[in-house]
C-alpha cells in the first residue's frame, strides 16, 4: 500500500507541475534513477525530476512544493561525495538549461551567472579578459557554479584567495515558499525604516538579531574562522549584512540560488610549481609547515599510499617517484612572470635545505602542461583509488577533516594508528595550509555495506578529530555523511544553526536533513542502512539477480530479429534529446502520468502475441548475449564511482561528445552505467531493459570508446551498452533504419549494379526527400557517390587474392565497407604504398564488413555472424605468416577489441593479436629505419582530424606522424573534439543537427582560408568534414602515394573538389 501511495503521489505531483512549469518534468523510474545517486555512497530515489528554464521555473515549483509539504533538492553536476544533493522530493536540475553566461561587467571585474554553468567553461570565458574567478575547486571541469557556491569548499590555493564566498556580491534567490528575492550587502537601517517591513525587510532584520546573538553569546572566541555548517562569522559589519556571504555553503539549505555576481580577480602570468619527495613523513610535514611562512599559493602532501596508488593511475608517476618514497610536498607559487616564480621557488627549496636541514630530492617546472600534470597526483580520483585495492575499497565517508596546521602532523599519525587498530587502512592527502586531511579508509569487499563497520570508523575518526578542536566537512561538504556530528562540533551554538533553518525554510522543505540533521538522519548510521549503494562490490552488485540472469543464458542464439516498424512508444515524457532549436521553446510535457507509471504497456490492439510479450520473453532476453556472464557485467559496473568526469566539459578530453553537445544527465556515460547497476541490483524490474527510454538513453552511447579511454577507471560502458542494445534488440527487434544501415553493403551490391541511376537519385530532391522518410537517413547529409563495382572484384581481376610470389613482410588487407564500394582508390592507394616498401599484400576474397554498425545498434547476432566469418577467413592468413591491415579505425578497433569479446574464441584473439591500423603499420616500419623516404615536396597546408577510434586503439596519431615526414608538407591539428559522425549515427536526421553541433568546430576549421584540404584515417569523419565546405578530405595514404609519385594526376588529382566525390540534393 505504501509503495502504490508514493506511486499515485508521484504521477499526480509530475501532473501539476506539467502544468506549471515550462522546463521539463521527469518522472519515470528509469530517468529518476539517473537522480538518486551522487558520488556518495547514497542511493536515495526522488519524487520527479524538474529542469527548470528560468526563474519562474524555479519560484513555481517551490510554491507548489510548500502547498504540499514537498522536500526540494538542488542539483547541479551530482558530483559530491557526500550525498548534498539526495533526496526523496523534488530534485531540482539546474544543469539542463540553466547555465546561462548572462553578462559581464567591468572588462570581466564581474560576472553574472546562472547556477548550471560549467565553471571550467566560465574560466575559459575570463581568460580572455585575463581574470578567472578564485579559488577553483579541482574538478572544475565538471561541477557548477550553483554547485560549488553551495558547498563552499576549501581548496589547495584557499590560503591565498580564501572561498567562493568571498567573492559572490549578489545572489537571486527563491525561498522555500516560492518567492524570488535578490540579495546583496543589505543596509539593517533601511531595511529597519522600511514602513511596511516586507518580508525580505523581516528575514534580513531576524537573521542580524540571530547574527547579534551569535556574537554576544560565542563560548569560545578563540574558535576557527570557518567551521562545517553555516557560515555566521565575518558575516554582519558596520550596520550591513552580506547575505550573499551567508549563503554561500548554506548547501541548498536556506534558499535555492537562480542567479549569482561573482567578482573575479587577475590572472598572474608566472607559475612555477615543486614537487618535494621524502624517505619519511616526519620531514614532510616539517618542509610543509615551514613552506607555509612563504605564502605559496598551494601546499599539499601526500604518503605512501597515495603515491602508490598514482604510480598504478598514470604509468609517468612510476619514473617520477621511486618506490621508496614516503612523501611528497607538492608547491606551487604564483608571480608576475614565471621567472620571479621559478625564482620564488628555488629559494624557498634552498632555505629548506640551509635552514632547516631537511634532505628531499626537487623537481620543479614553470611548463603549462607539465604543472597540469603534476597537479594529477595530487586530485586521484576516486575511481582510480577503487582501483588501488582488488579486495578493499575506499569509503567516501571519513574522508574530510581539519586541524590547524601545526598540529597536522600529530593528528596524521594517531588517524593512522587509530585506524591500524580497526584493521583499516588509509591513503592520506593534506591540504596543507588549511589543516585539511582527505582521508581515504579502505574496508573490505565484505565491511561495505554493513551499516555498523561503516559507523564503527565514521565515530573513531571524526570524535578523535573534534576532540583535537577541529572540523568535519570544510572541504567536501555535510551532506548525509557528516550532517550529524555537527551538533557535537558546534556544541551549543547548534542551536543557532536550527534557529537560522527555521527561519529562512520555516516547514524544512529545502534540502532538509543536511547541515541542520532532522529525524529521518540524524541516527545517520540507522539511516544509511536504508540508503547506501548496494554496489560497492561485484559481489553484492550481482547477488541480486545473478541466479535468474545465470538459468537464461542461451550463448547459442542465432536469432536474426530483423527490421520491425517503429516501436510504440509510451506517452510518457521523453528524454531530453530534443532538438537545440525546439530547447526552451516553453512546450511542456506531454502525455500523463499514469503513462509513466505502466510505461511498457501499449494499446491491446498493438500488443505481441502472448508467448512474445516482453515480460514473459525476459529470462530469454537477458542473457549474456556477448558472453558476458552477470558476474563479469558487476564487475564492470561496480568500477563506477559516479565520480562524473564523464561530464567534463573541459578541453583535452573528448568524452562525451554527446554530452557536451546536448549537456543532460542521460546523456552521460555514467548514466548508464547506473542504469545497469540499478536492473543487477534490483533497484529497477528486469523488464526496465526492455523499455523505449531505456533504449533511447542507450542510443545516446555512439560507442566511440572516448569515455572508456579517458575514464580514471576505464569502466567499459560501450561494451555495457552493447549488452543493454542486444537485450532490447531481442524484445523488440531493430527499427529499420538500423537494420538497413547495418547490412549497406547489402545494399551497396545491390545498387551497385545501376550505379549512376543510384548516384543520381542522392542528388535529386525529391528522392532524398523520400529516401529520409523510408530508411531515416538525413536529407541534407552528402553521402558518397557508389561505386560500379566491388574493389573485391577489381582484386581478384588483379590477382590479390593469391599469396605474394616475393618475399619479405606481407599482409592481409581487411578492406571493409568504405573502401569496398565507396573509394576505390583508398584501397589502391593503400596496395601501392605497401608495395613501394616491399610489402606484400593478399587481399582475402571472402572477407565481409566488419559489422561495426550492427555492434553499435545492438543487433548482436548479425555482428555474430560476420566477425565469425571474418575471423574464419583472417586467423588462417595470421597463420600462414600474414599481418592483418585495415584502412578504418572502426575496423581495427572491432577486429582488436570487440570480436574477442563477442566471439571468445582463440582465433578471434589470433586476430586480434596481428591486426593494425594501416597508417600505424607503416609508422612501425619507420621507427625500425625500414621506411622508404624518396617522397616529393609538396606545399600544402592540412588540417588533421584525430578520429575517435583511431585514438581509442591507443596507438596516437600515426597518419599525421608519417606526413610529417614529407617535404614542404605543413599538417595543423584541428580542435581536440569529436567530428560528430560517430559512424551512422550522423547519417540519420533524428541525429542530423547534433551530430552538426558536436563537430562545428571541426568544420570551422575546414573552412580556414589557408587550409587547403583535411586529412583524416576515418571514412564517416571525412563525410561531416566534407559536408560544409567543397574542399576535400583525404585518407594519409592517398597523399603519401602522391609523395612518392604513385598517384595518377599526382597533387592536382588528389584536390579535385569533394562534390566531384561527395553527392548532395540539388
Amino acid at each position: 500500500m505504501a509503495i502504490e501511495a508514493w506511486e499515485q503521489q508521484r504521477v499526480r505531483v509530475y501532473e501539476d507541475l506539467s502544468g506549471l512549469v515550462k522546463g521539463r518534468v521527469l518522472a519515470e523510474p528509469v530517468l529518476l534513477e539517473l537522480f538518486a545517486r551522487d558520488a556518495s555512497i547514497f542511493h536515495i530515489r526522488p519524487l520527479v525530476v524538474v529542469r527548470p528554464q528560468s526563474t519562474a521555473d524555479v519560484s513555481a515549483c517551490l510554491q507548489y512544493c510548500a502547498e504540499h509539504r514537498l522536500p526540494v533538492h538542488a542539483r547541479g553536476a551530482g558530483t559530491g561525495l557526500a550525498g548534498e544533493c539526495l533526496g526523496p522530493g523534488v530534485v531540482l536540475d539546474f544543469s539542463a538549461y540553466m547555465r546561462r553566461l548572462i553578462s559581464v561587467e567591468e572588462r570581466g571585474r564581474f560576472v553574472r551567472v546562472q547556477p548550471g554553468v560549467v565553471l571550467e567553461r566560465l574560466q575559459r570565458h575570463l581568460k580572455s579578459f585575463g581574470r578567472k574567478v578564485a579559488p577553483e575547486p579541482f574538478n572544475s571541469e565538471v561541477t557548477t557554479v550553483g554547485g560549488s557556491i553551495a558547498r563552499e569548499a576549501w581548496t589547495s590555493r584557499s590560503l591565498k584567495y580564501g572561498l567562493l564566498g568571498d567573492y559572490v556580491r549578489e545572489v537571486t534567490v527563491c525561498l522555500a515558499d516560492g518567492t524570488r528575492v535578490h540579495f546583496g550587502q543589505e543596509s539593517l537601517a533601511e531595511h529597519a525604516a522600511s514602513p511596511t517591513l516586507a518580508p525580505k525587510s523581516r528575514l534580513v532584520l531576524q537573521v542580524a538579531q540571530l547574527l547579534r546573538t551569535y556574537e554576544e553569546n560565542r563560548t569560545i572566541k578563540g574558535r576557527p574562522r570557518l567551521r562545517s555548517g553555516y557560515r555566521l562569522e565575518g558575516i554582519l559589519a558596520d550596520g550591513k549584512l552580506n547575505m550573499p556571504k551567508l549563503l554561500a555553503g548554506s548547501e541548498g539549505t536556506l534558499a535555492v540560488i537562480v542567479e549569482a555576481t561573482l567578482e573575479t580577480v587577475p590572472t598572474l602570468p608566472g607559475r612555477a610549481v615543486g614537487l618535494l619527495l621524502f624517505d619519511k613523513l616526519e620531514p614532510a610535514f616539517d618542509a610543509a609547515l615551514e613552506i607555509l611562512s612563504f605564502r605559496p599559493l598551494a601546499c599539499d602532501l601526500m604518503d605512501r599510499r597515495h603515491l602508490g596508488l598514482a604510480r598504478e593511475a598514470e604509468s609517468w608517476f612510476e619514473r617520477l617517484i621511486p618506490e621508496s618514497v614516503e612523501a611528497a610536498v607538492l608547491i606551487e607559487i604564483e608571480g608576475l612572470d614565471v621567472e620571479e616564480a621559478r625564482q620564488e621557488l628555488q629559494g624557498l627549496i634552498e632555505n629548506l635545505r640551509t635552514r632547516k636541514r631537511l634532505e628531499f630530492s626537487a623537481r620543479i617546472t614553470t611548463d603549462e602542461s607539465e604543472i597540469t600534470f603534476l597537479w594529477k597526483l595530487a586530485r586521484i580520483p576516486q575511481p582510480i583509488r577503487s582501483l588501488g585495492s582488488r579486495k578493499s575499497r575506499p569509503l567516501p565517508v571519513a574522508d574530510d577533516v581539519a586541524v590547524p596546521p601545526e598540529q597536522l602532523g600529530t593528528c596524521v599519525f594517531a588517524l593512522q594508528h587509530l585506524l591500524n587498530k580497526l584493521e583499516v587502512s588509509a591513503a592520506v592527502y593534506c591540504q596543507v595550509s588549511q589543516g585539511q586531511i582527505h582521508l581515504q579508509p579502505f574496508l573490505q569487499e565484505s565491511e561495505l555495506s554493513d551499516a555498523q563497520r561503516i559507523r564503527q570508523v565514521c565515530d573513531a575518526v571524526y570524535e578523535h578529530v573534534l576532540s583535537c578542536g577541529g572540523n568535519v566537512g570544510l572541504g567536501r561538504g555535510c551532506g548525509l555523511s557528516r550532517s550529524a556530528y555537527l551538533a557535537r562540533q558546534w556544541g551549543p551554538e547548534y542551536a543557532l544553526l536550527v534557529e537560522l533553518k527555521r527561519i529562512f525554510d520555516p516547514l524544512g522543505l529545502l534540502n532538509p536533513g543536511k547541515i541542520v540533521a532532522d529525524s529521518y538522519t540524524r541516527e545517520w548510521w540507522q539511516f544509511l542502512g536504508r540508503h547506501v549503494r548496494a554496489d560497492w562490490t561485484a559481489s553484492t552488485v550481482a547477488v541480486t539477480n545473478s541466479v535468474s540472469l545465470e538459468d537464461s543464458l542461451d550463448h547459442g542464439s542465432t536469432r536474426d530479429y530483423g527490421p520491425t516498424p517503429e516501436r510504440n512508444s509510451s506517452s510518457c515524457p521523453p528524454i531530453d534529446t530534443v532538438p537545440q532549436e525546439q530547447q526552451g521553446s516553453g512546450a511542456t510535457n506531454g502525455g500523463t502520468a499514469l503513462d509513466c507509471v505502466n510505461s511498457v504497456e501499449g494499446d491491446d490492439s498493438d500488443s505481441p502475441p502472448e508467448a512474445d510479450r516482453p515480460d514473459e520473453r525476459l529470462p530469454d532476453i537477458l542473457v549474456s548475449q556477448l558472453d558476458w556472464h552477470p558476474q563479469a557485467v558487476a564487475s564492470v559496473v561496480s568500477q563506477c564511482t559516479a565520480c562524473g568526469h564523464c561530464r567534463t566539459q573541459g578541453p583535452g578530453l573528448r568524452m562525451c561528445p554527446l554530452f557536451r553537445a546536448q549537456p543532460f544527465e542521460e546523456a552521460s556515460p555514467r548514466a548508464k552505467v547506473t542504469l545497469v547497476r540499478a536492473i543487477l541490483t534490483g533497484d529497477l524490474p528486469l523488464e526496465t531493459i526492455t523499455e523505449d527510454t531505456f533504449r533511447a538513453i542507450a542510443d545516446l552511447c555512439v560507442h566511440c570508446h572516448m569515455c572508456r579511454v579517458e575514464c580514471p577507471a576505464q569502466v567499459d560502458v560501450p561494451h555495457l551498452m552493447m549488452e543493454a542494445k542486444t537485450a532490447n534488440t531481442a524484445a523488440h527487434g531493430l527499427p529499420f533504419s538500423d537494420w538497413l544501415l547495418n547490412r549497406i553493403e547489402i545494399v551497396a551490391a545491390w545498387g551497385a549494379r545501376v550505379a549512376p541511376f543510384v548516384n543520381w537519385a542522392l542528388q535529386n530532391k525529391q528522392l532524398r526527400w523520400l529516401l529520409e522518410k523510408v530508411t531515416g537517413i538525413a536529407q541534407a547529409r552528402k553521402l558518397p557517390r557508389l561505386e560500379k563495382t566491388s574493389f573485391l572484384r577489381i582484386a581478384a581481376r588483379r590477382h590479390l587474392h593469391r599469396p605474394p610470389r616475393h618475399g619479405g613482410p606481407k599482409v592481409a588487407y581487411f578492406v571493409d565497407v568504405f573502401a569496398t564500394w565507396f573509394d576505390h582508390r583508398l584501397a589502391e592507394a593503400l596496395i601501392e604504398v605497401f608495395e613501394h616498401n616491399g610489402i606484400g599484400v593478399y587481399v582475402p576474397l571472402d572477407q565481409r564488413g566488419a559489422g561495426t554498425a550492427a555492434l553499435t545498434s545492438g543487433d548482436a547476432d548479425y555482428a555474430r555472424r560476420v566477425a565469425r566469418r571474418n575471423v574464419m577467413v583472417l586467423a588462417e592468413a595470421v597463420r600462414q605468416g600474414y599481418d592483418v591491415v585495415t584502412t578504418e579505425p572502426a575496423a581495427a578497433l572491432s577486429l582488436t577489441r570487440e570480436y574477442p569479446e563477442i566471439l571468445d574464441e582463440e582465433d578471434a584473439r589470433l586476430v586480434a593479436a596481428h591486426t593494425f591500423d594501416a597508417c600505424d603499420y607503416l609508422y612501425r616500419l619507420y621507427e625500425a629505419g625500414k621506411l622508404r623516404l624518396d617522397f616529393q615536396e609538396m606545399p600544402l597546408r592540412l588540417t588533421y582530424h584525430w578520429p575517435c577510434r583511431l585514438r581509442a586503439l591507443g596507438v596516437g596519431q600515426p597518419g599525421r606522424q608519417l606526413l610529417e615526414l614529407i617535404p614542404e608538407l605543413r599538417v595543423t591539428t584541428g580542435p581536440d573534439g569529436c567530428s560528430g559522425m560517430a559512424g551512422t549515427y550522423g547519417l540519420k536526421h533524428a541525429h542530423y543537427r547534433t551530430s552538426l553541433r558536436v563537430g562545428w568546430p571541426l568544420l570551422n576549421a575546414m573552412r580556414d582560408a589557408q587550409v587547403e584540404a583535411g586529412v583524416t584515417e576515418c571514412s564517416t569523419c571525412r563525410i561531416q568534414m566534407e559536408q560544409a565546405t567543397a574542399k576535400p578530405t583525404l585518407h594519409p595514404l592517398k597523399i603519401l602515394a602522391v609523395a612518392y609519385g604513385l598517384w595518377p594526376g599526382g597533387k592536382n588529382a588528389l584536390l579535385r573538389p569533394s562534390r566531384e566525390r561527395m553527392l548532395a540534393e540539388q
